[in-house]
């Protein structure tokens, strides 16, 4: 074999090896497992036929500064929308929301200064300061909402969704992992006035998520005209959902962006389909501080 010729075979085989490669990272970025999709659509189709559900969970999400912690209780029923939050760590604030008495506002108790209850929107910066989410969004189907948004926006070669089974203290556990390879940050012109909050929905995003990545943002923003954000290209990089394996109740939630952990949620207990009393959602009930 000549030089010239040698030099051909090696271009050649490189040329073979290099498609066949691509070959193969297409065929992973086309993984569905059909078990997986129809798991999580068994689960949201538990999640969204429960008239009510309590829970408690330990809540992680990534902030400006340093992450926030904290461990909180749920009691949401869902007609008419009724809410009832405590916080447990450092600031013990509770909230409630009834539609019948107040469809834009809802009770809080700061548990500090101005030390008496207010009466404030679920979306004012004063209670979206250390939140990624508001009260509306603390439904679990929310996340899956979120997921299978992003899972038809993305397919057939964009993203992938797997079942495996993982073992937590000795239990056994169905994991489902989404992962989209295309996730990016955008820039976007904004097309008329907007909230920050409404600009986050129209994308399907985080609000947060947009603060994080752009310094001169706040979760009180009005964004106008012509600004140009940052935005992810979809709601995140990666989600992990972690479910008993009898019971199918979500055990946790994680949430990837490009740096890492976005938020995480553990579900310590978690009751669905409970029917509430009135008192659940009074501000009289002796368990509240209000």
């Amino acid at each position: 074999m000549n030089l010239l010729n040698y030099w051909k075979f090696i271009f050649l085989t490189l040329a073979l090896l290099l498609n066949s490669l691509l070959c193969v990272v297409q065929v992973e970025a086309q993984e569905v497992d059909q078990e997986a999709v129809d798991l999580l659509t068994e689960v949201d189709s538990v999640l969204g036929n429960s008239s009510g559900m309590e829970f408690k969970a330990e809540l992680m999400a990534r902030m400006i500064g340093h992450d926030y912690h904290q461990v909180a209780l749920f009691k949401i029923q869902k007609d008419p929308l009724k809410i009832y939050y405590r916080q447990y760590e450092r600031n013990p604030i509770e909230l409630l929301y009834d539609e019948t008495v107040d469809k834009e506002k809802a009770l809080i108790n700061p548990a500090g200064f101005p030390y008496t209850n207010l009466h404030l929107s679920p979306y004012s910066a004063l209670i979206l300061k250390r939140q990624h989410h508001s009260i509306f969004e603390a439904d679990p189907a929310f996340m899956l909402e979120q997921l299978f948004y992003m899972f038809e926006a993305c397919k057939p070669d964009k993203c992938t969704i797997s079942l495996t089974d993982t073992i937590l203290r000795n239990k056994t556990y169905k994991k489902i992992t989404y992962i989209n390879t295309y996730y990016k940050l955008k820039d976007i012109k904004v097309n008329a006035p907007v909230s920050l909050l409404d600009f986050a929905r129209e994308h399907h995003v985080n609000f947060y998520s947009i603060v994080l990545n752009n310094e001169n943002l706040s979760v009180s923003s009005k964004l106008k005209k012509g600004d140009s954000v940052k935005v992810p290209s979809s709601y995140a990089k990666k989600i992990v959902i972690v479910l008993k394996a009898a019971s199918r109740h979500i055990h946790s939630i994680t949430v990837y962006d490009n740096e890492g952990v976005f938020e995480h949620y553990k579900y310590l207990w978690f009751k669905n389909n409970v029917v509430f009393s009135p008192h659940d959602f009074s501000p009289e009930n002796p368990d509240y501080n209000f």
